[in-house]
């Protein structure tokens, strides 16, 4: 089972076992929703698009303290895309799948204005990555790991209702990630396997406008969109690191789901 699925499943245990106790206590309130991804990832000269993906799962429960603006939560959420791109001197293609798991603190109504605080974990996995160039080709191209040491926060303005609108700005830092990386070169100076690890600082921004719909019963339909991009930093302390490994990430998602609330 991957870490999104035993993730989900402790989300559901966690329902199942407090949504009696919510009716008296507070509230328990579960989102699950679905994105299409779309974007662009730019790394040194190379402008790659990004393959359109209608699958991409994300899940979050929480517990809103009764008569408190705090809530406390889980939040999990993948994606996965095939980039291909054009090159000055050539073209290649990869496979990226991300992961991002965020322990949280909200002041605030999720469906009006808050602030959210927050611990997370930021996984790229790139795999199957080829680049063809004039005099070389590099195949078999992989790069893996955890942002560890990861803070979250997110501020939104909310303006709830039967129709409700919000616009939400978030910012996440990572410091110290390392990363393995790989891959196979065909032709050039140094043909043969070449693997090693960087360890790099990280940002992440996003804005995240919403509309949502009251559809009664404590359930809440919504829309959102949302723009990401994130940019690494080589540690310049860390002498082994390729100064060509740092780049940029612009992500960019359209997601639909459901909010439903437990309790009063």
């Amino acid at each position: 089972m991957t870490k999104l699925t035993v993730t989900c499943a402790a989300m559901a245990a966690a329902i199942c076992v407090t949504a009696a106790c919510a009716q008296e206590s507070g509230r328990i309130i579960v989102e699950l929703a679905n994105g299409v991804t779309m974007g662009k990832l730019t790394y040194e000269d190379a402008t790659i698009d990004i393959s359109t993906e209608v699958f991409n799962p994300s899940a979050s429960v929480e517990y809103k303290f009764a008569g408190s603006p705090l809530a406390i939560g889980l939040e999990a959420s993948m994606s996965k895309n095939d980039f291909d791109g054009e090159y000055d001197d050539g073209n290649g293609s990869l496979t990226a799948e991300r992961k991002k798991y965020v322990a949280f603190l909200r002041l605030g109504d999720r469906d009006g204005s808050y602030l959210r605080i927050g611990y997370c974990n930021f996984k790229y996995d790139f795999s199957d990555a080829v680049i063809y160039q004039p005099d070389e080709t590099d195949t078999d191209g992989t790069a893996t790991g955890d942002l560890a040491n990861g803070a979250d926060v997110e501020l939104c303005l909310g303006f709830p209702g039967k129709v409700g609108f919000s616009l939400a700005l978030g910012a996440s830092y990572f410091m110290d990630a390392e990363y393995d990386w790989s891959y196979v070169e065909i032709g050039g100076d140094s043909p043969g396997f070449h693997a090693g690890t960087a360890k790099m600082d990280a940002i992440s921004a996003r804005i995240r406008p919403e509309i949502s719909f009251d559809m009664g019963g404590n359930l809440r339909l919504f829309v959102n969109g949302t723009v990401q991009a994130s940019a690494w930093m080589i540690d310049e302390d860390d002498d082994e690191a390729s100064p060509d490994y740092p780049g940029v990430d612009i992500y960019s998602a359209v997601t639909a789901g459901i909010r439903y609330s437990f309790g009063t």
